[in-house]
C-alpha cells in the first residue's frame, strides 16, 4: 500500500462524512484519523485478495485421481 492509495481512500471516507468542509481545511489530527481508517480498509481488502489468489492457485496444483479437492476435511 502506498501513500497515494491511503490518501485517496482517506479522502473518500472524509467526503462521505456529513459536514465535511474541505479536506485541505481540516486539522492534521482529523486527517490522520481518516488515514488510519484507510490503512485498515486497504489492509482488509489486500487480505481478501491474497486469500482469493491462494484459492485460485490451488487449481494449479496437480491432484491425484480419485481425490476430491472440494471434499471438506473431517
Amino acid at each position: 500500500m502506498d501513500d497515494r492509495e491511503i490518501e485517496a481512500v482517506a479522502l473518500a471516507f472524509y467526503n462521505v462524512t456529513e459536514g465535511s468542509r474541505g479536506w485541505h481545511r481540516e486539522p492534521e489530527r482529523l486527517k490522520a484519523k481518516f488515514r488510519s481508517e484507510a490503512r485498515a480498509a486497504i489492509a482488509a481488502i489486500d487480505e481478501i485478495r491474497e486469500m482469493a489468489v491462494s484459492v485460485d492457485q490451488q487449481d494449479l496444483i496437480p491432484v491425484p485421481r480419485g481425490i476430491d479437492r472440494q471434499k471438506k476435511a473431517k
